[in-house]
């Protein structure tokens, strides 16, 4: 049986995400429940996002590509939502017309944005590609 390597990048990533992960649930369980005897500060107010995990890096480049489409900072953009998708061509369900695609399932994500008050899809690849997809299905 053949042993499968992890590139030494993702093999750091994946300890510090352990390790960070471990650290968070051990800070959690030393807690003893009872409220701090010190004033809370006020909330402050922030725009609601859709997720509190980590987005993943084709996430981050979509976000990226939509705000350089509107002439935006990416901080105006807001990710409503997203799933992984296993994309049929190298097209990432998005073809251009007159292009030729490698016809090669290729793993990526469908990323709802929010910009400048205009919902966008994106598609992206694993994490170097994003298409905007608008109309395009």
């Amino acid at each position: 049986m053949a042993t499968v390597a992890l590139p030494r990048t993702a093999t750091v990533l994946f300890g510090a995400l352990s390790i960070a992960l471990m650290v968070a649930c051990a800070a959690e369980s030393s807690s003893s429940g009872v409220a701090p005897a010190t004033a809370t500060p006020a909330a402050t107010t922030a725009p609601a996002t859709a997720t509190s995990r980590p987005l993943p890096t084709a996430v981050v480049i979509a976000v990226a590509q939509a705000a350089a489409d509107a002439g935006v900072a990416p901080e105006e953009v807001t990710v409503l939502d997203y799933r992984s998708e296993d994309w049929s061509s190298a097209a990432l369900g998005c073809p251009e017309p007159g292009k030729f695609y490698a016809q090669v399932v290729t793993p990526g994500y469908r990323v709802r944005l929010l910009v400048s008050g205009v919902e966008r899809e994106y598609h992206t690849d694993s994490g170097r590609r994003a298409v905007s997809c608008d109309g395009q299905q």
